[in-house]
């Protein structure tokens, strides 16, 4: 994706990401999502019996981060993380298709819906940081090394406690793109109240798959302890 014309996978979020933290030309906010095909997994059961279930549990889970993705939808458009300043554009943008996934019991997110949705914010903010707020938005609640490291953080650490085992290291990408985001939210305080929302929305999703023998949430896979909860 070296033009930034078109985003068709979480590796072209990240890119368009790194290319705004270091001041690299990238598109305009209102083209940037216009052209956007990465359709995020939420849910991934690779052994639950095919037939596209959504049981009561990943209904739940679904609707409690939908929650936290429009108070953090409001808060970019509005500045004010609730949903009572959302308008009924807004709330018919927000309603996100979700789609099964082919061949096993998963759940993504209809990429063409959330090209829109974040357009839509970006049509909505003002200033200098208006794709770098979007962007950050979308790797915070969509991409798979903040899942991994939010897991890591309230799951692992118990699990050493316990048995006094080593924590598993991430790959060098993901300790890379963290950083990234580190250097984002440092940079730019004001969207620390999104990556708190963010973190809030994992924890339904982590819940709804606890006892399943195999489990990936937003692309993170899980341990035996961490679906035990």
């Amino acid at each position: 994706m070296s033009d930034l014309s078109a985003i068709s996978s979480e590796d072209d979020v990240w890119a368009l990401l790194e290319r705004l933290i270091l001041g690299s030309s990238v598109p305009a906010a209102s083209d940037a999502f216009r052209r956007f095909a990465w359709q995020p997994v939420l849910l991934y059961l690779p052994e639950d019996p095919l037939g596209h279930v959504v049981t009561p549990s990943m209904a739940r889970a679904l609707a409690e981060f939908h929650a936290s993705l429009a108070r953090s939808y409001a808060y970019l458009a509005y500045g004010r993380a609730t949903k009572q300043v959302l308008r009924s554009d807004d709330l018919q943008t927000l309603d996100l298709k979700m789609v099964t996934i082919s061949g096993s019991n998963g759940i993504e997110v209809n990429g063409t819906d959330l090209g829109q949705l974040l357009s839509r914010i970006a049509s909505k903010m003002t200033g200098n940081q208006v794709t770098l707020s979007v962007v950050l938005l979308a790797v915070l609640y969509f991409s798979s090394p903040v899942a991994v490291s939010w897991i890591h953080d309230h799951f692992e650490a118990q699990a050493r406690e316990r048995e006094g085992r080593e924590r598993v290291l991430m790959s060098e990408k993901e300790i890379q793109r963290l950083r990234l985001v580190t250097t984002a939210l440092v940079q730019n305080p004001e969207l620390k109240p999104i990556a708190d929302l963010a973190d809030q929305s994992k924890e339904p999703l982590v819940r709804s798959v606890i006892g399943k023998p195999k489990a990936k949430v937003l692309g993170a896979d899980l341990t035996g302890d961490e679906r035990q909860g």
